[in-house]
């Protein structure tokens, strides 16, 4: 007969085993008392939970949470937000790492001194601060780096990104995030310094004009600045064109299926032999401007070059009025 067990007796029944505590809680309460949009990583850089953009993150909340890593979301599009700004040097030796870092603090001495430093046990590097602006991220072209395979890059991050930023905890198995000077578990938001958004186009060619000084060469497509054409009519009917499911045709070939409505992708290969993304680029199609191939990294679209526009008659003679104006101005002076 099996063992009569007597509710009101405590005796008999196990122990109900506590919850363990995640290593991170106490992370994640300081950074939102410290005024950051904190977010849980599950288990490191780029694995944010399901939902991440609008999860809440209220102090009983954060109870709840699970993870090995603590992000704070960049995106703000409040007055009195944390607007922050983030100077991430991806760089792949510590030397170009420190020639950038000291260019920048002789034209900004204030920003780069007061700036969090975030490490990752690596070369790289990423500069936090603050930016009121109204413009998305952006970087650097990309410079060699020797036998590495990745190239040196500087990208900047904003408050109009959609993103987020690991911040501690681990970075991936055997890496963890760490700070150069002030953590920013001992900061708050309110402490980090401003950078003028008027001159972020100038620190991107700071950080250009220093790589090339040291004897570093561009690699790939310049990027697109602020004000750049976002359509290019580089494409030739001849040029071979890799699918990501490994298949090579011409874009000839390709125009003829494209208008299908299959969702082709593609590598940016034709036009950045660099890439090893095998997805980069979207293939579209439309009667009115035929094949274009959208890179989806530089905000490009790649066109065919047999329909580059040709200006109009009206157009032209508006160009050549705003010539002769400008010659006779530089006669009178």
């Amino acid at each position: 007969m099996p063992p009569t067990y007597q509710t009101g007796d405590k005796t008999q029944l196990p122990e109900p085993k506590p919850k363990p505590v995640p290593p991170m809680r106490a992370s994640w309460l300081r950074l939102k008392a410290n005024g950051y949009d904190v977010i849980p990583l599950r288990s490191g850089k780029d694995t944010p939970y399901s939902g991440w953009p609008g999860n809440p993150n209220q102090p009983a909340d954060i109870l709840k949470w699970q993870g090995r890593a603590a992000g704070v979301r960049l995106f703000d599009d409040s007055v009195d937000g944390a607007a922050l700004f983030v100077i991430d040097l991806d760089t792949r030796s510590i030397a170009v790492r420190d020639a950038i870092v000291d260019a920048l603090w002789r034209r900004w001495p204030d920003f780069i001194r007061d700036a969090l430093r975030r490490g990752s046990g690596s070369t790289t590097l990423a500069l936090i601060g603050r930016c009121n602006t109204l413009r998305k991220g952006g970087h650097t072209a990309r410079f060699e780096a020797g036998a590495d395979e990745k190239p040196h890059l500087v990208e900047y991050f904003t408050r109009r990104d959609r993103r987020q930023l690991a911040v501690c905890g681990a970075h991936s198995p055997g890496r963890q995030y760490s700070y150069f000077g002030r953590d920013i578990l001992d900061t708050p938001v309110a402490a980090l310094p401003w950078f003028p958004d008027a001159e972020i186009g100038a620190m991107v060619d700071c950080c250009e004009i220093t790589m090339k000084t040291i004897g570093l060469a561009p690699v790939g497509p310049p990027p697109r600045r602020d004000g750049d054409v976002t359509k290019i009519y580089d494409l030739e009917p001849t040029a071979m064109f890799r699918l990501s499911d490994g298949e090579v045709l011409t874009l000839a070939e390709l125009a003829l299926r494209a208008p299908a409505g299959d969702r082709l992708k593609g590598s940016a290969a034709i036009w950045d032999p660099a890439s090893k993304t095998p997805d980069r680029v979207l293939v579209t199609w439309s009667r009115a401007d035929g094949l274009c191939l959208w890179d989806t990294k530089e905000g490009l679209s790649h066109r065919m070059a047999a329909r580059t526009p040709v200006p109009s008659r009206l157009q032209q003679i508006l160009k050549d009025v705003a010539k002769q104006l400008k010659t006779t101005e530089e006669n009178q002076q």
